[in-house]
């Protein structure tokens, strides 16, 4: 629901900024326009914010670094240890995504 609503609220946004922020693959076509995006990069609260960069980068990251942690508790609690493998997978994925 959240992501449909972002999605309307870009697409009816976007008829009213000027044409030097609109994506150079605007096509006027409903279609092309709600999927792809009208706007080149969104952004709210005075330009602050890059609506584009936080829903593609921040919430897939921080999931990922969740399910990486959450495996290894999961193995931690079957085995009492965790592997060097999945410890330095965690620790190097975890890096990455406080680096992004």
């Amino acid at each position: 629901v959240y992501s449909f609503l972002l999605s309307v609220y870009l697409y009816a946004r976007a008829f009213t900024c000027p044409k030097s922020e609109l994506s150079p693959e605007v096509q006027n076509s409903f279609f092309n326009d709600f999927f792809m995006g009208r706007e080149l990069n969104p952004r709210v609260w005075g330009g602050h914010m890059d609506l584009k960069f936080f829903c593609e980068l921040r919430p897939g990251l921080i999931g990922w670094m969740l399910m990486d942690w959450a495996l290894v508790a999961s193995q931690y609690k079957a085995g009492g240890v965790v592997s060097p493998a999945l410890a330095l997978v965690t620790l190097f994925q975890t890096i990455y995504v406080f680096d992004a």
